[in-house]
């Protein structure tokens, strides 16, 4: 059954994702994101989540996402507009946003383990392909096989992230014993 709050932290996602995505290319960008993020993950936090159960995968969530696409852009499949190796503020804003789905939105593939990398494959194919027409982040050509690479690695991560979350979430009850 998919809960209230289910819907709540997927509208919240999607809100600051769009955000973060249409407000890429503004010279307010990373103030805008930066403050649609913090304010997200306080409405998170005292709403929905919780901080203790849920920094660790918060923060794994912004750091793994951040590299993985840093990695991507070093290697040429995506391609910055800048010269910085490292992606912009507002890419890293997404995936700090990303980090509250998991308790929440994305324990629903919990009972279906075939549905996680499904989902990690089908959301960054989405969340690439709007990247590469809204933002000034570019997927190398041929473009499709950019998507795919970055699908792929977001099928097997997606499962990762699940698994390190459960085994937190685990280590969170004991100690609360």
């Amino acid at each position: 059954m998919f809960k209230k709050s289910y819907t709540t932290n997927v509208f919240l996602f999607l809100t600051g994702w769009i955000i973060c995505l249409s407000t890429s290319l503004s010279e307010f960008s990373s103030a805008i994101t930066l403050a649609t993020t913090i304010t997200i993950l306080l409405i998170h936090i005292k709403f929905i989540g919780n901080w203790d159960k849920e920094k660790e995968i918060l923060l794994i969530s912004l750091l793994l996402g951040s590299a993985i696409d840093s990695f991507a852009g070093n290697l040429g499949i995506l391609e910055f507009s800048t010269t910085n190796r490292l992606l912009p503020l507002w890419m890293a804003c997404i995936w700090a946003l990303a980090g509250t789905t998991i308790r929440h939105s994305l324990l629903l593939c919990l009972k279906r383990r075939w549905l996680t990398p499904l989902t990690g494959f089908l959301f960054s194919l989405i969340h690439y392909f709007l990247l590469n027409r809204i933002s000034d982040v570019a997927l190398s050509s041929p473009a499709w096989l950019s998507l795919l690479v970055m699908a792929i690695i977001w099928s097997i991560i997606t499962p990762v992230l699940l698994a390190f979350s459960s085994v937190w979430q685990e280590r969170y009850k004991r100690n609360k014993l």
